[in-house]
């Protein structure tokens, strides 16, 4: 899942998928754990990292969105279809 979290957010910044996170400015410390704040959103489920979290304060707040379909694998059975629950 942290790969899946890294990935979009190198997409999201339009950097190279070879590229480190660092160079864009986070921190690397910080970059190891999944945000337990979470939303469900029409385009999948967003995870929230708060100030100082992941990056430096004039950064301000990380969210990345994953589709539906890239955590599908990791949801447990019955709670496949959640894009289905979210309006």
């Amino acid at each position: 899942m942290l790969k899946l979290l890294e990935n979009q957010l190198k997409r999201d910044l339009k950097l190279r998928p070879d590229a480190e996170l660092q160079e864009a400015g986070f921190f690397e410390s910080h970059w190891n754990t999944i945000s337990e704040n979470i939303s469900l959103g029409k385009n999948g489920i967003t995870f929230h990292y708060g100030l100082y979290e992941v990056a430096p304060y004039s950064m301000g707040f990380t969210e990345i969105t994953l589709p539906y379909g890239a955590v599908k694998p990791f949801l447990k059975p019955g709670y496949a279809d959640i894009a289905k629950w979210v309006k």
